[in-house]
Protein backbone atom coordinates (compact mmCIF):
# COMPACT_ATOMS: atom_id res chain seq x y z
CA UNK A 1 0.00 0.00 0.00
CA UNK A 2 1.18 3.45 -0.66
CA UNK A 3 3.04 4.29 2.74
CA UNK A 4 0.84 8.14 2.32
CA UNK A 5 -2.20 6.75 2.12
CA UNK A 6 -1.68 4.03 4.95
CA UNK A 7 -0.07 6.92 7.55
CA UNK A 8 -3.44 9.13 6.21
CA UNK A 9 -5.72 6.00 6.98
CA UNK A 10 -4.01 5.56 11.11
CA UNK A 11 -4.51 9.25 11.12
CA UNK A 12 -8.41 8.38 10.19
CA UNK A 13 -9.28 5.49 12.69
CA UNK A 14 -6.67 8.01 15.51
CA UNK A 15 -9.28 11.00 14.93
CA UNK A 16 -12.04 8.30 15.45
CA UNK A 17 -10.70 6.99 18.45
CA UNK A 18 -10.61 10.54 19.94
CA UNK A 19 -13.70 11.34 19.09
CA UNK A 20 -15.31 7.87 20.38
CA UNK A 21 -13.00 8.77 23.91
CA UNK A 22 -15.16 11.47 24.67
CA UNK A 23 -18.63 11.02 23.52
CA UNK A 24 -19.73 8.82 26.21
CA UNK A 25 -19.62 11.97 28.55
CA UNK A 26 -22.75 13.66 27.24
CA UNK A 27 -24.74 10.91 28.18
CA UNK A 28 -22.97 9.64 31.79
CA UNK A 29 -22.62 13.03 33.42
CA UNK A 30 -25.50 13.80 35.96
CA UNK A 31 -28.37 15.10 33.25
CA UNK A 32 -30.42 18.34 34.72
CA UNK A 33 -33.48 17.82 35.79
CA UNK A 34 -34.96 19.89 33.08
CA UNK A 35 -34.03 21.50 29.86
CA UNK A 36 -35.77 24.02 29.68
CA UNK A 37 -33.31 27.52 29.39
CA UNK A 38 -35.49 29.77 32.54
CA UNK A 39 -32.98 31.81 35.24
CA UNK A 40 -34.31 29.19 37.44
CA UNK A 41 -32.80 26.15 35.74
CA UNK A 42 -29.13 28.31 34.46
CA UNK A 43 -27.54 26.85 37.25
CA UNK A 44 -28.15 23.59 36.87
CA UNK A 45 -27.79 23.44 32.95
CA UNK A 46 -24.25 25.36 33.73
CA UNK A 47 -23.17 22.27 36.08
CA UNK A 48 -23.87 19.83 33.28
CA UNK A 49 -22.54 21.37 30.61
CA UNK A 50 -19.74 22.45 33.05
CA UNK A 51 -18.66 18.67 33.62
CA UNK A 52 -19.42 17.41 29.91
CA UNK A 53 -16.81 20.10 29.28
CA UNK A 54 -14.43 19.24 31.79
CA UNK A 55 -14.22 15.76 30.96
CA UNK A 56 -13.96 16.24 27.37
CA UNK A 57 -11.44 18.34 27.61
CA UNK A 58 -9.14 16.29 29.71
CA UNK A 59 -9.42 13.45 27.29
CA UNK A 60 -7.97 15.46 24.74
CA UNK A 61 -5.72 16.60 26.69
CA UNK A 62 -4.79 12.73 27.68
CA UNK A 63 -4.71 11.96 23.72
CA UNK A 64 -2.37 15.02 23.63
CA UNK A 65 0.06 13.77 26.12
CA UNK A 66 0.03 10.12 24.35
CA UNK A 67 0.34 11.27 21.10
CA UNK A 68 3.35 13.15 22.38
CA UNK A 69 4.96 9.97 23.19
CA UNK A 70 7.36 9.50 20.21
CA UNK A 71 8.79 6.28 21.47
CA UNK A 72 5.50 4.85 21.29
CA UNK A 73 3.50 6.90 18.27
CA UNK A 74 6.57 6.38 16.67
CA UNK A 75 6.32 2.49 16.44
CA UNK A 76 2.91 2.90 14.72
CA UNK A 77 2.87 6.06 12.99
CA UNK A 78 6.08 7.58 10.51
CA UNK A 79 4.81 10.60 9.77
CA UNK A 80 5.55 12.47 12.68
CA UNK A 81 5.01 15.86 11.30
CA UNK A 82 1.26 15.47 10.62
CA UNK A 83 0.95 13.86 13.97
CA UNK A 84 2.32 16.78 15.86
CA UNK A 85 0.01 18.96 14.41
CA UNK A 86 -2.72 16.67 15.60
CA UNK A 87 -1.08 16.89 19.48
CA UNK A 88 -0.93 21.03 18.61
CA UNK A 89 -4.80 20.88 17.62
CA UNK A 90 -5.61 18.96 20.50
CA UNK A 91 -3.64 21.00 22.86
CA UNK A 92 -5.10 23.92 21.27
CA UNK A 93 -8.95 23.42 21.54
CA UNK A 94 -9.19 20.99 24.39
CA UNK A 95 -7.61 23.62 26.82
CA UNK A 96 -10.48 26.11 25.67
CA UNK A 97 -12.86 23.46 26.95
CA UNK A 98 -11.20 23.02 30.20
CA UNK A 99 -11.29 26.88 30.52
CA UNK A 100 -14.89 27.42 29.97
CA UNK A 101 -15.12 24.64 32.79
CA UNK A 102 -14.20 26.76 35.80
CA UNK A 103 -16.23 29.47 34.46
CA UNK A 104 -19.38 27.55 34.03
CA UNK A 105 -18.70 25.92 37.59
CA UNK A 106 -18.25 29.65 38.85
CA UNK A 107 -21.83 30.92 37.15
CA UNK A 108 -23.70 27.50 38.71
CA UNK A 109 -22.24 28.00 42.33
CA UNK A 110 -23.04 31.64 42.29
CA UNK A 111 -20.07 32.47 42.70
CA UNK A 112 -17.48 35.88 41.65
CA UNK A 113 -15.14 35.81 39.13
CA UNK A 114 -12.30 35.46 41.59
CA UNK A 115 -13.74 31.87 42.47
CA UNK A 116 -11.27 29.82 39.84
CA UNK A 117 -8.36 31.88 41.29
CA UNK A 118 -8.07 31.37 44.95
CA UNK A 119 -6.44 28.36 46.54
CA UNK A 120 -7.76 27.26 49.45
CA UNK A 121 -6.63 23.67 51.06
CA UNK A 122 -8.71 23.87 54.59
CA UNK A 123 -10.99 21.09 53.46
CA UNK A 124 -10.95 17.79 51.23
CA UNK A 125 -13.01 19.63 49.41
CA UNK A 126 -11.61 22.87 48.66
CA UNK A 127 -7.89 20.87 48.54
CA UNK A 128 -9.72 18.85 45.15
CA UNK A 129 -10.70 22.40 44.22
CA UNK A 130 -7.32 24.12 44.50
CA UNK A 131 -5.98 21.14 42.93
CA UNK A 132 -8.02 21.78 39.97
CA UNK A 133 -6.85 25.53 40.12
CA UNK A 134 -3.17 24.92 40.13
CA UNK A 135 -4.04 22.97 36.85
CA UNK A 136 -6.10 25.82 35.20
CA UNK A 137 -2.76 27.64 36.04
CA UNK A 138 -0.13 25.76 34.32
CA UNK A 139 -2.56 25.27 31.47
CA UNK A 140 -3.26 29.38 31.03
CA UNK A 141 0.31 29.69 30.94
CA UNK A 142 1.22 27.02 28.51
CA UNK A 143 -2.14 27.61 26.43
CA UNK A 144 -0.53 31.41 26.14
CA UNK A 145 2.58 31.28 25.25
CA UNK A 146 2.10 28.21 22.34
CA UNK A 147 -1.33 29.40 21.02
CA UNK A 148 -1.06 33.17 21.33
CA UNK A 149 2.50 34.06 21.18
CA UNK A 150 4.66 30.99 20.40
CA UNK A 151 6.40 33.41 17.11
CA UNK A 152 7.55 35.65 19.55
CA UNK A 153 9.63 33.10 21.71
CA UNK A 154 12.19 30.96 21.14
CA UNK A 155 12.40 27.43 21.23
CA UNK A 156 14.01 26.37 24.04
CA UNK A 157 12.47 29.02 26.64
CA UNK A 158 9.07 27.64 25.25
CA UNK A 159 9.69 24.20 25.34
CA UNK A 160 10.49 24.36 29.22
CA UNK A 161 7.28 26.49 29.87
CA UNK A 162 5.54 23.62 27.82
CA UNK A 163 6.61 21.07 29.99
CA UNK A 164 4.05 22.72 32.36
CA UNK A 165 1.34 20.83 30.52
CA UNK A 166 2.32 18.13 32.22
CA UNK A 167 2.17 18.91 35.19
CA UNK A 168 -1.36 20.11 35.20
CA UNK A 169 -2.38 16.12 34.32
CA UNK A 170 -1.86 14.80 37.65
CA UNK A 171 -2.97 18.01 39.45
CA UNK A 172 -6.56 17.17 37.34
CA UNK A 173 -6.37 13.80 38.51
CA UNK A 174 -6.51 14.65 42.12
CA UNK A 175 -9.07 17.75 41.43
CA UNK A 176 -11.94 15.28 40.37
CA UNK A 177 -12.89 12.30 42.42
CA UNK A 178 -13.37 14.23 45.18
CA UNK A 179 -15.35 17.46 43.45
CA UNK A 180 -16.70 15.67 40.16
CA UNK A 181 -20.63 15.40 40.93
CA UNK A 182 -21.05 12.54 38.39
CA UNK A 183 -17.57 10.82 39.76
CA UNK A 184 -20.57 8.19 41.70
CA UNK A 185 -21.31 6.72 37.80
CA UNK A 186 -19.65 3.38 37.44
CA UNK A 187 -18.21 5.23 33.41
CA UNK A 188 -17.22 7.92 35.10
CA UNK A 189 -14.95 6.01 37.99
CA UNK A 190 -13.99 3.67 35.08
CA UNK A 191 -12.79 5.86 32.80
CA UNK A 192 -10.65 7.47 35.38
CA UNK A 193 -8.57 5.27 36.50
CA UNK A 194 -7.91 4.23 33.06
CA UNK A 195 -6.84 8.04 32.84
CA UNK A 196 -4.62 7.43 35.52
CA UNK A 197 -3.25 3.85 34.56
CA UNK A 198 -2.37 5.61 31.11
CA UNK A 199 -0.87 8.53 32.61
CA UNK A 200 1.32 6.64 34.77
CA UNK A 201 2.28 4.25 31.54
CA UNK A 202 3.08 7.06 29.13
CA UNK A 203 4.92 8.88 31.75
CA UNK A 204 6.92 6.09 32.34
CA UNK A 205 7.71 5.69 29.05
CA UNK A 206 8.60 8.82 28.41
CA UNK A 207 10.98 8.62 31.07
CA UNK A 208 12.53 5.29 29.42
CA UNK A 209 13.24 7.56 26.24
CA UNK A 210 14.63 10.31 28.31
CA UNK A 211 17.27 7.85 29.70
CA UNK A 212 18.49 7.12 26.47
CA UNK A 213 16.03 3.44 26.15
CA UNK A 214 15.28 2.55 22.41
CA UNK A 215 17.79 4.86 20.81
CA UNK A 216 21.10 3.69 19.02
CA UNK A 217 24.60 5.58 19.67
CA UNK A 218 26.59 6.48 16.84
CA UNK A 219 30.31 7.72 16.30
CA UNK A 220 31.14 10.59 14.67
CA UNK A 221 33.83 9.63 11.70
CA UNK A 222 34.09 12.82 10.61
CA UNK A 223 32.48 16.72 10.52
CA UNK A 224 32.87 19.16 7.67
CA UNK A 225 32.26 22.33 6.93
CA UNK A 226 31.42 22.93 3.21
CA UNK A 227 29.82 26.15 3.53
CA UNK A 228 29.64 29.09 6.24
CA UNK A 229 28.06 27.63 8.81
CA UNK A 230 26.95 24.46 7.07
CA UNK A 231 28.60 21.11 7.88
CA UNK A 232 28.24 17.81 6.83
CA UNK A 233 28.35 15.24 9.91
CA UNK A 234 29.20 11.59 9.22
CA UNK A 235 27.94 8.76 11.53
CA UNK A 236 29.23 4.95 12.18
CA UNK A 237 27.06 2.65 14.70
CA UNK A 238 28.34 1.60 17.33
CA UNK A 239 26.57 -1.35 17.61
CA UNK A 240 23.16 -1.98 15.85
CA UNK A 241 22.46 -0.05 12.61
CA UNK A 242 18.91 1.40 11.47
CA UNK A 243 18.07 0.96 7.99
CA UNK A 244 16.89 4.50 6.34
CA UNK A 245 14.74 5.48 3.16
CA UNK A 246 15.57 8.46 1.11
CA UNK A 247 14.06 11.50 2.34
CA UNK A 248 13.40 10.13 5.92
CA UNK A 249 15.10 12.09 8.74
CA UNK A 250 16.28 11.20 12.51
CA UNK A 251 16.52 12.68 15.86
CA UNK A 252 19.98 13.62 17.25
CA UNK A 253 20.81 13.55 20.95
CA UNK A 254 24.45 14.93 21.98
CA UNK A 255 24.37 13.47 25.32
CA UNK A 256 21.95 11.56 27.41
CA UNK A 257 19.38 13.78 28.80
CA UNK A 258 20.86 16.89 26.81
CA UNK A 259 18.03 18.06 24.15
CA UNK A 260 17.47 16.01 20.44
CA UNK A 261 16.53 18.08 17.15
CA UNK A 262 15.38 16.25 13.84
CA UNK A 263 17.57 16.37 10.69
CA UNK A 264 17.12 14.85 7.15
CA UNK A 265 19.21 12.23 6.30
CA UNK A 266 21.44 12.88 3.15
CA UNK A 267 22.39 9.62 2.59
CA UNK A 268 22.98 6.25 4.16
CA UNK A 269 25.58 2.69 3.33
CA UNK A 270 22.67 -0.25 4.06
CA UNK A 271 26.51 -2.30 4.58
CA UNK A 272 28.58 -0.21 7.03
CA UNK A 273 25.14 1.69 8.40
CA UNK A 274 26.98 4.64 8.26
CA UNK A 275 24.71 7.70 8.11
CA UNK A 276 25.52 11.23 6.85
CA UNK A 277 23.62 14.17 7.65
CA UNK A 278 24.12 17.89 6.53
CA UNK A 279 22.93 20.82 8.88
CA UNK A 280 23.17 24.24 9.12
CA UNK A 281 23.65 26.38 12.64
CA UNK A 282 21.18 28.60 13.46
CA UNK A 283 21.17 28.23 17.25
CA UNK A 284 23.23 27.02 20.69
CA UNK A 285 22.31 23.33 19.79
CA UNK A 286 23.43 23.35 16.28
CA UNK A 287 26.45 25.48 17.11
CA UNK A 288 27.43 22.89 20.45
CA UNK A 289 26.82 20.07 17.33
CA UNK A 290 29.74 21.73 15.06
CA UNK A 291 31.94 21.53 18.46
CA UNK A 292 31.41 17.66 18.58
CA UNK A 293 34.99 15.66 17.09
CA UNK A 294 35.56 12.69 15.48
CA UNK A 295 35.54 9.62 18.00
CA UNK A 296 32.56 11.24 20.03
CA UNK A 297 29.42 9.76 20.28
CA UNK A 298 25.78 10.93 19.74
CA UNK A 299 22.32 9.40 20.32
CA UNK A 300 20.46 8.29 17.56
CA UNK A 301 16.43 7.67 17.17
CA UNK A 302 14.54 6.72 14.41
CA UNK A 303 14.17 7.25 10.94
CA UNK A 304 10.81 8.58 10.78
CA UNK A 305 9.10 10.37 7.94
CA UNK A 306 7.31 9.45 4.78
CA UNK A 307 7.97 12.94 3.12
CA UNK A 308 9.35 11.79 -0.20
CA UNK A 309 7.84 8.33 -0.44
CA UNK A 310 5.82 8.66 -3.53
CA UNK A 311 8.86 9.36 -5.59
CA UNK A 312 10.06 5.94 -4.53
CA UNK A 313 6.95 4.55 -6.12
CA UNK A 314 6.81 6.69 -8.68
CA UNK A 315 10.71 7.67 -9.36
CA UNK A 316 10.00 8.90 -13.51
CA UNK A 317 6.94 11.64 -12.39
CA UNK A 318 7.37 14.92 -13.13
CA UNK A 319 8.51 16.57 -9.95
CA UNK A 320 8.95 19.93 -8.91
CA UNK A 321 11.58 20.48 -6.38
CA UNK A 322 11.27 23.83 -4.29
CA UNK A 323 14.43 23.68 -1.30
CA UNK A 324 15.18 26.88 0.73
CA UNK A 325 19.42 26.85 2.38
CA UNK A 326 19.61 23.90 3.88
CA UNK A 327 15.73 22.24 3.29
CA UNK A 328 17.75 21.00 -0.01
CA UNK A 329 19.13 17.90 2.39
CA UNK A 330 15.90 14.96 1.51
CA UNK A 331 16.22 16.02 -2.58
CA UNK A 332 20.03 15.76 -2.88
CA UNK A 333 20.49 12.12 -3.23
CA UNK A 334 17.17 12.20 -5.72
CA UNK A 335 18.56 14.87 -8.01
CA UNK A 336 21.90 13.17 -8.10
CA UNK A 337 20.55 9.45 -8.74
CA UNK A 338 17.70 10.66 -10.55
CA UNK A 339 16.13 8.05 -13.90
CA UNK A 340 17.42 8.98 -17.13
CA UNK A 341 13.28 9.70 -18.68
CA UNK A 342 12.83 11.82 -15.05
CA UNK A 343 11.72 15.48 -15.55
CA UNK A 344 12.93 17.19 -12.10
CA UNK A 345 13.02 20.96 -11.81
CA UNK A 346 14.99 22.32 -8.89
CA UNK A 347 13.65 25.73 -7.41
CA UNK A 348 16.56 26.62 -4.87
CA UNK A 349 15.73 30.05 -2.65
CA UNK A 350 18.53 30.89 -0.73
CA UNK A 351 20.15 34.50 0.44
CA UNK A 352 23.62 34.23 -1.59
CA UNK A 353 24.06 32.13 -4.10
CA UNK A 354 27.57 31.55 -3.21
CA UNK A 355 25.97 29.97 0.40
CA UNK A 356 23.65 27.54 -1.22
CA UNK A 357 24.60 24.19 0.36
CA UNK A 358 25.40 21.13 -2.47
CA UNK A 359 24.61 24.37 -5.41
CA UNK A 360 27.40 23.38 -8.08
CA UNK A 361 26.45 19.38 -8.17
CA UNK A 362 22.47 20.14 -7.95
CA UNK A 363 23.43 22.49 -10.99
CA UNK A 364 25.68 20.02 -12.72
CA UNK A 365 22.57 17.40 -12.65
CA UNK A 366 19.66 19.18 -13.48
CA UNK A 367 21.33 22.20 -16.17
CA UNK A 368 18.51 24.27 -17.11
CA UNK A 369 16.31 22.37 -15.18
CA UNK A 370 18.10 24.38 -11.89
CA UNK A 371 16.57 27.82 -10.86
CA UNK A 372 18.60 30.57 -8.25
CA UNK A 373 15.97 32.31 -6.33
CA UNK A 374 18.35 34.70 -4.63
CA UNK A 375 16.97 37.11 -2.51
CA UNK A 376 19.89 39.44 -1.17
CA UNK A 377 22.57 39.48 -3.62
CA UNK A 378 22.97 42.64 -5.20
CA UNK A 379 24.52 41.54 -8.75
CA UNK A 380 22.52 41.37 -11.94
CA UNK A 381 20.36 38.09 -12.34
CA UNK A 382 21.81 35.77 -14.84
CA UNK A 383 20.22 32.64 -16.78
CA UNK A 384 17.98 30.49 -14.69
CA UNK A 385 18.11 32.76 -12.16
CA UNK A 386 15.91 34.88 -10.21
CA UNK A 387 15.50 37.91 -7.47
CA UNK A 388 13.23 38.04 -4.22
CA UNK A 389 11.08 35.48 -2.91
CA UNK A 390 9.35 32.39 -4.60
CA UNK A 391 6.26 33.63 -6.27
CA UNK A 392 3.56 32.55 -9.15
CA UNK A 393 5.55 34.43 -11.96
CA UNK A 394 9.03 32.06 -10.61
CA UNK A 395 7.28 29.06 -11.13
CA UNK A 396 5.46 29.76 -14.55
CA UNK A 397 8.06 31.09 -16.15
CA UNK A 398 10.02 27.73 -16.76
CA UNK A 399 6.91 24.91 -16.24
CA UNK A 400 4.57 24.74 -18.49
CA UNK A 401 1.35 23.27 -17.38
CA UNK A 402 2.35 23.22 -13.55
CA UNK A 403 -0.45 21.00 -12.44
CA UNK A 404 1.22 18.52 -14.51
CA UNK A 405 3.58 18.20 -11.95
CA UNK A 406 4.48 16.78 -8.38
CA UNK A 407 5.46 18.88 -5.83
CA UNK A 408 8.39 18.77 -2.81
CA UNK A 409 8.38 21.80 -0.84
CA UNK A 410 11.31 21.96 2.65
CA UNK A 411 13.13 24.89 4.00
CA UNK A 412 11.91 28.00 6.07
CA UNK A 413 8.15 28.05 7.13
CA UNK A 414 7.65 31.26 5.25
CA UNK A 415 9.56 30.29 2.17
CA UNK A 416 6.82 27.26 2.43
CA UNK A 417 4.27 29.33 2.69
CA UNK A 418 5.08 31.04 -0.11
CA UNK A 419 5.62 28.46 -2.32
CA UNK A 420 2.33 26.84 -1.22
CA UNK A 421 0.65 30.50 -2.25
CA UNK A 422 2.04 30.43 -5.43
CA UNK A 423 1.26 26.64 -6.10
CA UNK A 424 -2.68 27.22 -4.91
CA UNK A 425 -2.49 30.21 -7.78
CA UNK A 426 -0.93 28.75 -10.22
CA UNK A 427 -4.03 25.88 -9.98
CA UNK A 428 -2.12 22.23 -8.27
CA UNK A 429 -4.18 19.91 -6.71
CA UNK A 430 -3.33 20.24 -3.12
CA UNK A 431 -2.89 16.20 -3.33
CA UNK A 432 -0.01 17.04 -5.67
CA UNK A 433 1.66 19.04 -3.12
CA UNK A 434 4.17 17.59 -0.34
CA UNK A 435 5.63 19.25 2.41
CA UNK A 436 8.19 18.73 4.93
CA UNK A 437 7.57 20.93 8.20
CA UNK A 438 9.51 20.19 11.45
CA UNK A 439 8.09 23.23 12.99
CA UNK A 440 7.27 23.14 16.38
Amino acid sequence: MNLLKSEKQKRYFLYFLIALSTIPFIFFVNLPETWALTSQNIKSLALYVSAVLGYVGVSLIMWEFILGTRSVTGLYFKDLPQLLKVHSWLGKYGTILIFLHPLLVTISYGESLLYSFTLNFSSTFNSAVSWGRLSFFALIIVWVTSALVRGKISFRPWKYIHYLAYLSIPFVLLHVPDTGSSFSNTFIQFYWYSVVILFIIFGALRLRHVFGYGKLKYKIVAQTQIKPDVFNLQLAPATKSITIKQGQYIYIQKSLLSEEHPFTVLDSNSKTGEILVAYKVFGSYTKKLSNLKASDYVNIDGPYGVFTSQLLIEPIKKTVFIAGGIGITPFVKYIIKQPISADYWLFYANKHKNKAPFRDILKSCLQNKYIDIISQDKDAPISNEQRGHICKEHIAKYINNPAEYNYYICGASGMMDSAQRALKELKVPKKQIFIEDFSF
